[in-house]
């Protein structure tokens, strides 16, 4: 009987060992993961703040130029490029915008829109945590390519 109360426990010992291992997870996939939820974050975040004026219209000019133009499909394609580099780069501010605010800095808005957004504490929140989000995915790439 103690041979067997023996034999289970170092079994489950083993048993509790690997699952342990498998949940370790390599600095790669904790990049990965960190890089896919960062930029969940910020695309829910542009997308409850909604396209700057600007950008909808140059995007929704776009698209109606695309339709119009859709027999010869290059001109339609280069429109469809326009707007979507326009959201893109609106996008890239946003995001600029987010981490400047979430390390403490003033982010520099021009819109009543911006200015509204960027000071309701659920947005300040949300630029803070994404911030300390990409601190942390700058710091497992320089760990990932040798430095510290």
């Amino acid at each position: 009987m103690v041979k067997g109360a023996w034999r289970g426990g170092i079994v489950a010992w083993l048993l509790a060992l690997g699952s342990l291992a498998s949940g370790c997870k390599s600095t790669e996939e904790k990049l990965y993961e960190l890089r896919a939820k960062a930029t969940g974050d910020i695309d829910a975040l542009y997308k409850q703040f909604g396209a700057s004026d600007a950008v909808k219209a140059i995007a929704n000019g776009a698209e109606q130029a695309a339709r119009a133009d859709e027999g010869n499909g290059l001109l339609a394609d280069i429109s469809r490029a326009i707007g979507s580099a326009a959201v893109e780069a609106d996008r890239d501010d946003f995001e600029l915008q987010c981490l400047t605010q979430g390390r403490g800095g003033h982010p520099v808005l021009v819109t009543p829109k911006g200015k509204a957004f960027f000071a309701r504490p659920e947005t300040q929140k949300a630029c803070r945590d994404y911030a300390l989000m990409r601190d942390s995915i700058t710091k497992l790439e320089q760990k990932l390519a040798g430095g510290n």
